[in-house]
């Protein structure tokens, strides 16, 4: 039997016991199914039948050599998403010719090194990044080829606050080692951390931790690990503390902050920010976030138990955005409507909506503050 089974009590793997390779490698240890990573490869690329294609494994998912290794024997190419793994990649076998390097924020560093690899791609996302891989690419002397996302303005008929690729959508994209500039460049933000979270782990050690409590300062450093790390942590977890990130970051990021520290926000923004958002639309995405920091942040996370990531119900989700929009409009109307005689003011009716339920440490909420508080 393939896959993950029980034999006389006994778990097993592809008919191994695990306790025998805990027993012959120790532990901690991870095991995966080959055969079951195999009937899965060979079912998606069978699928695409004798249509021209090529599968690219996305190491973020799972960088493991041994796995890595087994799709490449397979046929598979690889999707890098740093210049760290595309090391992994070529270490796993896999030539240049095969590896496609992904990912939003490249540094120049990376670039710098990606480029007279002669990768498949690399996979640009910005016109500005665009513009230093040429520039890399010719001072090398070196043709380097590149892919682009296309808009085709083609409607996929989903929601139309989670779908893309239409004309009305903006997209913004964050250099999360330039978010670490921009934090600093702000002179730090400060909030509750609501639990200790280390920084490093996963593939390297753990060099330290960001201290939990009340009201911390934190500077770009420990912001972005507080946000992005990944050891003891559920995607979930994660998906939370980013948010609870943003929501600091639009707290404090007030008019006076923005003039008195401009050029150290530009510099930092240099190579930390690219948008599609036109300049005529920057004053109403501006006065739109002004208001947001007077108003209780809602948030309606894609997470179990609403949702299964396995199964998802569409329409449950299409179901929940549309309620938490119908509620955040309803507030607005109320605010609207001429004061009743005994009435509470339209102001202070407005101030905090009646919560759907008691937060808990959800990125499902109504009041962001209260689930983002130690």
């Amino acid at each position: 039997m393939i896959g993950f089974s029980r034999a006389a009590q006994t778990l097993e793997c592809d008919g191994v016991p695990l306790p025998a390779i805990a027993e012959a490698v120790g532990t901690p240890v991870y095991v995966y199914s080959a055969a079951v990573l195999r009937e899965r490869y060979r079912a998606i690329d069978g699928a695409f039948g004798s249509h021209p294609h090529r599968l690219h494994y996305a190491l973020k998912a799972n960088s493991t050599l041994g796995l890595a290794r087994t799709l490449r024997e397979l046929g598979s190419a690889a999707d890098a998403n740093s210049i760290w793994e595309i090391e992994v990649a070529r270490k796993a076998g896999f030539s240049p010719a095969d590896i496609v390097f992904t990912g939003v924020g490249k540094s120049p560093a990376e670039l710098e090194c990606a480029v007279p690899l002669g990768l498949k791609a690399i996979n640009v996302e910005s016109v500005g990044e665009l513009a230093r891989v040429e520039a890399i690419a010719a001072r090398l002397g070196l043709v380097a080829r590149v892919a682009l996302r296309v808009n085709p303005d083609i409607d996929a008929k989903s929601h139309p606050h989670i779908s893309t690729g239409l004309k009305i959508n903006y997209w913004v994209l964050i250099d999360l080692k330039g978010f670490e500039s921009l934090v600093n460049s702000v002179g730090g933000i400060t909030m509750d951390v609501y639990r200790r979270v280390p920084i490093g782990g996963g593939s390297s050690k753990i060099y330290g931790y960001v201290r939990a409590g009340k009201n911390r300062h934190l500077d770009g450093r420990e912001a972005l690990w507080f946000a992005r790390s990944r050891s003891d942590s559920s995607d979930y977890d994660r998906i939370l503390r980013q948010k609870c990130v943003m929501r600091a970051m639009l707290n404090q990021l007030d008019p006076i902050t923005v003039l008195t520290r401009f050029n150290k926000i530009a510099e930092a923004g240099r190579e930390v920010v690219a948008t599609d958002i036109p300049p005529s639309e920057i004053g109403t995405m501006m006065d739109l976030a002004l208001k947001a920091k007077s108003l209780p942040v809602s948030s309606a996370a894609m997470v179990p138990p609403l949702i299964n990531p396995n199964a998802p119900d569409f329409a449950v989700i299409h179901n929940t955005v549309q309620k938490a929009i119908d509620d955040s409009e309803a507030i607005d109307n109320r605010a609207k409507e001429p004061a009743q005689a005994g009435t509470p003011t339209p102001s202070t009716a407005a101030a905090k909506p009646t919560p759907r339920a008691t937060p808990s440490r959800s990125s499902q909420t109504d009041d962001l503050g209260k689930v983002c508080s130690a």
